[in-house]
């Protein structure tokens, strides 16, 4: 995973910075998003690269990656912005080898942290 280097005076979402080929990319902490109990980094925890924006980057600490997968776009449902008990953080629905996958809105996601 690499060394994360700590920033002073960072929102407590973000653990720190880390340095990607030479750009440095902030990590933020999934589980200090969603206001779960913390849990020590061990050997299936991974850093997810996001692209926020085409000059902005972010690293998501997330527990472990089960596996990565390129979906087509006419694989996925996006939620209607106004539909009620819609949770603020699910961007739509991808149905996908016989799976269904929540897409989560990064934008929504980081715009708290960042």
């Amino acid at each position: 995973m690499g060394q994360i280097r700590q920033v002073p005076g960072c929102n407590s979402q973000v653990i720190g910075v880390i340095n990607v080929r030479g750009v440095i990319v902030t990590v933020v902490d999934a589980r200090r998003i969603y206001n779960l109990g913390s849990k020590e980094v061990d050997d299936d925890s991974r850093i997810v690269i996001i692209e926020v924006d085409d000059e902005r980057s972010v690293g998501l600490m997330v527990d472990m990656v089960h596996e990565v997968k390129d979906i087509p776009e006419s694989c996925v449902d996006m939620m209607a912005e106004n539909r009620e008990g819609r949770s603020a953080y699910i961007q739509g629905v991808a149905h996908y080898q016989d799976n269904v996958i929540v897409l989560v809105d990064a934008d929504v996601m980081f715009a708290s942290a960042l």
